[in-house]
């Protein structure tokens, strides 16, 4: 083995032995190894530090590990040789050499482990990760190190590294943001969510994935994407321009403390909720042909049939509020409007002429309070 090879010649040095090529061979061993280095101080230290004879040592003993250094390093005596030993003290720095040796060799496998994860952990700390954030009530826009641009809703985080666009395009998304990639044939950009996965090489589209939320989505306003799911490998979907994919979180249902609260009269059957995977076109508004599932991006919120319990979670990000329900038969009310450049109280105020009901807010602590 290579590592056996190390130590052969390693004994030989010491011992005087080596040639000049095996010295030459020791040579590149320690430059392709720094932690090679570390061991043989090690062994130095060892090997010039002073030992007891170890006086109940036999001849026999003597000249059986003698023979088995002999054979270790690869240079068994002559045939015929009468050279006997007799003296225990001339095999001692050797015998020792050997021990040490041993010694040492766990010692390099120990120095060895160290080095690997020391190097392992200077190169996850080198690769810096990149977080960019908005809070409820705000928005961004960012251009990434490719040039691809980023627009980052309310209350969203996306997740990038320093490597990003060397060797791979991988970013996390929880929240909503818009993309406008650069085109690169030989490199995808790869969008990661809690539900699914999105696939680019260069095209424009939504991406909607809040935690908590009872559905994700993807639009693709240009060119194509594939969309791929944690959950399910092996199946993949490619979008058409103008098209969307909307998937139903079975888990966000279940462990939404709305549906919890609306569910106490009419209890949720857990066994017929099954996840859902649709695709569909994108929705428009009728007023200014807007596309709904971008319109967020000039400042309007448009939803259509949306039950209060979700779009509570909208009005939350949207004004950077809290919304509590005094009345859990409110949830499950649905409403359609538009909100543009209305504050918190003109936008509920707005709501109620769809459904009837009464809201309070204390504004020393952006709460909102909604009854009937």
């Amino acid at each position: 083995m290579e590592q056996n090879r190390f130590w052969d010649l390693l004994a030989k040095k010491k011992s005087g032995e080596a040639t000049p090529e095996e010295q030459l061979e020791l040579k590149q061993y320690f430059s392709q190894n720094p932690a090679l280095t570390a061991a043989t101080n090690q062994i130095d230290i060892l090997w010039n530090s002073s030992f007891k004879p170890d006086e109940e040592i036999s001849n026999q003993q003597t000249a059986l590990a003698w023979s088995n250094i002999m054979q270790k390093i690869s240079n068994p005596a002559p045939a015929g040789s009468d050279t006997v030993i007799t003296e225990k003290k001339s095999l001692r720095p050797i015998r020792m050499f050997y021990r040490i040796i041993a010694a040492a060799s766990i010692l390099f496998i120990l120095i060895s482990t160290g080095w690997f994860l020391i190097l392992n952990q200077k190169k996850e700390q080198q690769v810096k990760q990149n977080v960019v954030s908005t809070k409820n009530g705000s928005k961004s826009k960012i251009e990434l190190p490719d040039g691809t641009k980023v627009w980052l809703n309310a209350g969203s985080k996306l997740i990038y590294d320093d490597d990003y666009g060397k060797e791979s395009r991988n970013l996390e998304l929880e929240g909503e943001a818009f993309f406008d990639v650069v085109h690169n044939k030989n490199m995808p950009l790869v969008i990661k969510t809690r539900h699914m996965n999105v696939k680019v090489l260069g095209t424009a589209f939504n991406v909607r994935a809040y935690p908590g939320d009872v559905t994700s989505e993807a639009a693709l306003i240009r060119g194509a994407i594939e969309v791929s799911f944690p959950d399910r490998p092996m199946e993949k979907l490619l979008l058409k321009p103008q098209q969307k994919i909307t998937i139903v979180n079975r888990d966000a249902i279940l462990n939404n403390p709305l549906v919890a609260t609306r569910s106490k009269d009419a209890p949720v059957d857990q066994e017929s909720i099954i996840p859902v995977i649709s695709v569909s076109s994108l929705t428009y508004n009728k007023k200014d042909s807007a596309v709904i599932e971008t319109s967020w991006l000039n400042n309007k919120l448009i939803f259509r049939k949306k039950e209060l319990g979700e779009l509570s979670k909208d009005i939350e990000r949207w004004f950077n509020v809290t919304v509590y329900f005094e009345d859990s038969s409110l949830i499950g009310k649905r409403f359609t409007g538009t909100f543009h450049n209305e504050n918190i109280q003109e936008a509920l105020v707005a709501l109620q002429l769809t459904y009837p009901f009464h809201f309070r807010f204390e504004k020393n602590n952006n709460t909102v309070f909604i009854y009937r």
